[in-house]
């Protein structure tokens, strides 16, 4: 999956729920919150897709069990702090999506949460 395609894919499961409650009339359960959520998914999405094109060969392909090393090596390089935060904590908090993060970053390691928590 290419983080078009996935964004695609965020983008038209926040169009389903939003169709879904529009249906409904009210709010039932976590549409709403449901719709949201996939939407921030595509915005983050789009902002990673940004940052890619920006970011050196080899960070391009981190892991997510590397989030804290990219974290620290990017700071020691002197990049972007803000970019480094962004990108682990991207990492950590969709490690657990649908293999969102395997197709586009790489392999997602099974203990990704305890390796993203600080």
């Amino acid at each position: 999956m290419t983080i078009d395609e996935a964004i695609n894919r965020e983008e038209a499961l926040a169009y389903s729920f939003g169709e879904r409650y529009k249906r409904l009339g009210e709010p039932v359960g976590d549409l709403p919150e449901l719709e949201a959520e996939h939407k921030q998914y595509a915005e983050w999405l789009r902002e990673l897709k940004a940052y890619r094109e920006e970011l050196p060969k080899e960070i391009k392909n981190v892991k997510v069990r590397q989030a804290n090393v990219f974290e620290a090596n990017a700071k020691n390089e002197n990049y972007n702090p803000y970019l480094a935060e962004y990108i682990k904590g991207y990492l950590c908090g969709l490690s657990y999506t649908e293999g969102i993060i395997a197709k586009i970053i790489g392999e997602v390691n099974a203990d990704a949460d305890r390796d993203c928590m600080d």
